[in-house]
């Protein structure tokens, strides 16, 4: 969890867990910060003892006992205790008493925060919209994908009384994280990217991916202003709603964005704003990017940014490869083969929006390397075999080299000559320099379990 300095009294942690037990409790001098890791937490820290499926706070509530200011610990686990430190708060469920502090410590906060949920784009968006905030004000953020209910309450506890502006990601799996994650944060601006298939092992279909999204709307469309993409049918019928600035690819849009590509890929962005027209030249590769840009300067201009302003800053914006070796469409390079990795995620919207730049790409031969999707439910064949077919839809792109046991089954169903099979990543790279020769273009896309950057890898090797 984002490290913070959050302070609280017994009074405030009173007000804010009206639900614990402080019979154990006698915090004197109050409290400098929230932790939910006994490796790192510091003196005068109020512990959160969460449990998780691998892990459990409880084991360590002893060893934090001289540092912490305040222990929050289960009521079950308090029960079975002979020895209790002098300044232990019992509640039903950790989880939700850290979610509760961070509302808390919302609520009392003058920062202007913004939301941003949706299918696809939402880490992307949010690091363009504080790399735009950033240049004109103080901001905190979500760090990197933590957009679950622990990351967002590390974001919110985040929150020191300089910051103007915080962007915070929100995340779902499963049907009501929208609607709690939104219920904590309370956002100023919110905004969906996009909706399309996505978690369908536990929302199910994409009218309940739609659902879920749109309860970030539905709860704030009386008290935030709403940033709609009108592009989405799901989201169109909130383009009238009071308080909300509309953008999408044609007008009645407030404001019209336009990706294209250069023959390497390259973004730019055309808009078209009030009778002004202006261009933004972020440092990224792809469609899908240039989307992200649109929602990020359409959210600040929600905020008050004038839209040059915005298009200014998101010019050096620049997607960078994260120190685990996977990028969100970042370029690399393998001597003369241009690697496009964007290993960091894969839904089926993404993917097509990845083969649609590969095709863009003026630089052959070219190669799609394509690892599982996860998460796509009971459909999940079909789903495969539509991105397979997307893919042979573009003929430039001469192979396409599939990873993993959805795909595989894919490429059965499918019969191609262009695709092969790899049974790891070694030969996935392998078939791929095979095609390439040195040179030509090559997409490696996969969700993030698949681990593809290992492809990038293993192509770099001896090239």
């Amino acid at each position: 969890m984002k490290y913070n300095r959050a302070m609280f009294s017994e009074a405030d942690l009173r007000r804010a867990l009206p639900f614990a037990d402080f019979t154990h409790c006698n915090l004197e001098q109050g409290a400098c910060g929230v932790s939910t890791d006994s490796r790192t937490i510091e003196q005068g820290n109020i512990f959160v003892a969460l449990r998780g499926d691998v892990f459990d706070g409880h084991k360590f509530v002893h060893s934090v006992a001289s540092s912490a200011a305040a222990i929050i610990v289960d009521q079950t686990w308090l029960a079975t205790q002979s020895a209790i430190p002098s300044h232990v708060v019992a509640v039903p469920d950790t989880t939700r008493a850290l979610a509760a502090l961070a509302a808390f410590h919302r609520n009392r906060s003058a920062t202007r925060i913004v939301a941003i949920a949706g299918s696809n784009g939402k880490t992307t968006t949010k690091e363009m919209c504080t790399h735009i905030l950033s240049k004109y004000a103080t901001v905190c953020s979500t760090q990197a994908n933590e957009n679950n209910i622990i990351g967002v309450a590390g974001t919110l506890l985040s929150i020191e009384p300089n910051h103007q502006y915080a962007v915070v990601e929100i995340g779902t799996n499963n049907i009501g994280e929208v609607r709690d994650l939104t219920l904590m944060t309370r956002p100023d601006v919110c905004v969906i990217t996009t909706i399309s298939e996505e978690h369908l092992d536990g929302l199910g279909t994409l009218q309940g991916v739609a659902e879920e999204e749109l309860s970030l709307f539905s709860i704030m469309q009386h008290t935030a202003h709403l940033v709609c993409n009108v592009d989405s049918e799901f989201l169109q019928p909130y383009a009238n709603a009071a308080n909300t600035t509309t953008f999408g690819s044609s007008q009645p849009a407030d404001i019209v964005g336009v990706v294209t590509l250069d023959p390497t890929g390259n973004t730019k962005v055309h808009f078209d704003y009030r009778g002004q027209h202006l261009a933004a030249n972020p440092r990224t590769v792809g469609v899908a990017a240039g989307l992200n840009a649109i929602a990020a300067c359409a959210v600040t201009v929600a905020l008050g940014l004038p839209l040059d302003m915005a298009c200014s800053a998101v010019d050096s914006y620049e997607e960078r490869i994260a120190a685990g070796g996977y990028g969100r469409m970042a370029l690399d390079k393998a001597d003369n083969t241009l690697l496009l990795n964007d290993c960091y995620n894969a839904s089926p919207a993404s993917m097509k929006a990845a083969l649609q730049t590969l095709e863009s790409v003026s630089q052959d031969p070219k190669v799609a390397v394509l690892g599982d999707m996860f998460e796509l439910g009971e459909h999940a064949l079909d789903f495969h075999q539509q991105v397979l077919n997307e893919a042979l839809s573009f003929d430039s792109i001469q192979r396409i080299v599939v990873l993993g046991e959805i795909f595989h089954r894919a490429a059965e169903a499918v019969q191609s000559s262009r695709i092969s099979k790899a049974a790891d990543h070694v030969e996935a790279a392998a078939l791929a320099k095979e095609q390439l020769k040195s040179m030509g273009t090559c997409l490696v896309k996969g969700s993030r379990g698949m681990h593809m950057e290992k492809v990038i890898g293993a192509i770099k090797e001896d090239t």
